[in-house]
């Protein structure tokens, strides 16, 4: 076992969130080309999640009405302890932009209730101020815990997979003050651009400029999207 993953629990969830999701604060100590790799490894990791999403829970689980497996955060994390950057990225995600959502899916969805109970852990291991609605789910939460049993698996993705992924890597790479996309004349320094040439190294293809300056400008979509 890594020197990393022999940390406290806390300690590693707070090292997370600076490393691999794209919640927190903006970070403006790094130089574009630090940014690169940054996301660099940032998508390493991004193809781990796929992985998840594409097989679903590997934990044994029911699935919903519709036969679909639903993704469980903290079933994933028992099963797979070295996964939990990976699955902090898409927590995050989450969190960021359904929680609202989950709160509301939370009694009948043991996935949405499990992200929001995992999601927590994230924040507050960070030192972030929780939403009175979140605030409201993690008492009861601590006080009846056993109100996780009443919610069921399910609700898998609504959106296409590698264009929410693509939408993750930018927002990561916006988290470190750069701007989104930039105009035609301006400098190639844009999160766009280090999220392209970050997947260059790594020769994943489809993540063109052109493509992932699209895929922010829709990004209402993905903001809601799983």
């Amino acid at each position: 076992m890594s020197q990393e993953k022999q940390l406290p629990l806390k300690d590693r969830l707070k090292r997370v969130q600076e490393n691999f999701t794209t919640s927190g604060p903006v970070i403006e100590d790094f130089s574009f080309e630090e940014v690169v790799e940054r996301v660099e490894k940032f998508l390493i990791h991004t193809d781990k999640l796929k992985i998840a999403f594409s097989f679903g829970n590997k934990a044994e689980t029911d699935s919903d009405t519709d036969g679909n497996v639903g993704f469980d955060p903290i079933k994933m994390f028992q099963d797979y302890p070295d996964e939990l950057e990976t699955l902090s990225m898409y927590v995050g995600h989450e969190l960021d932009n359904a929680e609202k959502d989950l709160i509301e899916m939370s009694n009948s969805n043991l996935c949405d209730y499990n992200t929001l109970v995992f999601g927590t852990a994230l924040k507050l291991a960070n030192g972030e101020k929780l939403s009175e609605p979140l605030n409201e789910f993690i008492v009861e939460h601590l006080i009846n815990p056993n109100q996780s049993q009443k919610a069921k698996v399910g609700r898998p993705p609504k959106t296409k997979q590698d264009d929410l992924f693509k939408y993750m890597a930018i927002k990561f790479a916006v988290k470190h003050n750069l701007k989104p996309s930039r105009n035609e004349l301006g400098p190639k320094t844009s999160a766009c651009d280090a999220v392209e040439q970050a997947a260059m190294k790594l020769q994943i293809f489809g993540y063109g400029y052109e493509t992932l300056k699209k895929v922010w400008m829709n990004r209402k979509v993905f903001q809601t999207a799983i």
